[in-house]
């Protein structure tokens, strides 16, 4: 069943890391002539630290927290925006209640393989810290990373396999 991108309010896209929510977000921000927001690029913006020293500096923990204010704050507003969200943000608290009930909820769904394959060009992410370039290796990480999260993302509104699909197909597609 298609749905209205024009009539949503808030957009909010999640998924693992590699999935493609930067890139999906910014071609919805041009489609729909929205604002993107990224609730890590605004967390370093107000914080004026890295996600990577958040995470050393001050623990997981503290970076959750500050990001489950972050995502209250964005989703309390009365402008529609797109909300690309960091790939854990779902699973802690009641995150995804909360986007649930407050936005139109996608989850990008992306095969593990091909999120190793992306990772590979990206080492300085915290999650893939003293994990080996190796795509077997982060192939099964990504494989388990996902059924871990998969009770949170399975929550979004639309499920989008985004294997081998470009922006261009997904907005026909869910449009239709």
């Amino acid at each position: 069943m298609p749905f209205d991108l024009d009539q949503a309010s808030h957009l909010a896209l999640v998924g693992l890391p590699f999935s493609g929510k930067s890139t999906t977000a910014n071609f919805l921000s041009k489609a729909l002539a929205r604002k993107v927001i990224s609730t890590d690029a605004l967390i370093c913006e107000k914080s004026g630290l890295t996600i990577e020293e958040w995470f050393s500096l001050k623990g997981e923990l503290a970076f959750r927290k500050m990001e489950r204010e972050v995502l209250h704050e964005l989703l309390g507003g009365n402008e529609p925006l797109i909300i690309d969200t960091g790939g854990g943000l779902p699973c802690f608290y009641d995150n995804m209640e909360y986007l649930c009930q407050s936005a139109t909820v996608i989850w990008l769904d992306t095969a593990p393989a091909v999120l190793a394959a992306r990772s590979l060009l990206h080492a300085d992410r915290p999650l893939l810290l003293g994990l080996a370039p190796d795509l077997t290796k982060r192939t099964e990480y990504f494989s388990i990373l996902r059924l871990e999260r998969m009770p949170f993302y399975s929550k979004a509104s639309w499920i989008y396999r985004t294997d081998g699909h470009t922006q261009e197909r997904w907005i026909r597609t869910s449009s239709e």
